[in-house]
């Protein structure tokens, strides 16, 4: 994961997919299930 942003980072699609799969994983670490949109 980016340890960094910049202004230019944010018209970036993989920064999309780096943050949803960050996401996803921390709330199948929580066990928390599916919260987000993007998870159904």
């Amino acid at each position: 994961y980016r340890d960094r942003l910049a202004a230019t980072d944010l018209r970036d699609v993989d920064l999309w997919r780096e943050s949803c799969t960050a996401l996803d994983e921390l709330t199948k670490i929580l066990r928390l299930g599916a919260i987000y949109d993007f998870q159904r």
